[in-house]
């Protein structure tokens, strides 16, 4: 129980990390807003993690290994963290930089909804049947199915989201006297 405990309030130091890392603004302004990578990656940490979490309840109460629930969030967080860069990465490297930040965002937010819809689904459950397991259960397979539509949205919506965000606004204005055209930037 003690490394139950203690893996706990790493896990919890770890994801604390990035808030104070800029050391409060006293090297300039925070460069929060600016996309990275790593933010990438970090989102990909989180999620993972709680996907994980999931995947480990769910094979704890099959097979009856309760070590699950912590290795299940471990493995997680290393393989989101690590596609979380590989996203980063992709989008990076884009035209319309953002597609990978909007599918993270709608990942993790489906699985926000899955979780409380499972936690609906699951208590029914749980009160019809008397396991309580069942109420478990309803909110991991919430967060996996959450999660996995979150991610189809996310590929939907997010190249057109960043592309109609990214077009200027432009009139264009003919001049009397003059063959060409004048473009006027709207601001």
């Amino acid at each position: 129980m003690k490394k139950l405990v203690v893996l706990m309030l790493a896990l919890g130091l770890l994801s604390w990390a990035p808030l104070s890392s800029w050391g409060g603004g006293f090297w300039g302004p925070s460069p929060e807003d600016e996309p990275s990578v790593l933010s990438y990656g970090m989102a990909g940490f989180g999620l993972g993690a709680v996907l994980g979490l999931s995947g480990g309840y769910l094979s704890a109460v099959k097979n009856d290994e309760w070590k699950h629930l912590i290795t299940g969030p471990a493995y997680g967080a290393i393989i989101g963290a690590g596609l979380g860069l590989t996203i980063g990465m992709f989008d990076a490297g884009k035209k319309y930089t953002g597609v990978g930040g909007i599918i993270l965002r709608d990942m993790r937010m489906g699985s926000g909804l899955g979780i409380a819809i499972g936690l609906a689904v699951g208590t029914i459950r749980a009160v019809d049947s008397s396991e309580w397991n069942d109420l478990g259960k309803g909110i991991a397979w919430g967060s996996l199915i959450g999660a996995g539509g979150g991610l189809l949205f996310g590929i939907y919506e997010g190249p057109k989201i960043v592309k109609s965000a990214s077009l200027p606004s432009v009139n264009i204005t003919l001049v009397k006297g003059n063959p060409g055209l004048i473009l006027e930037k709207k601001f």
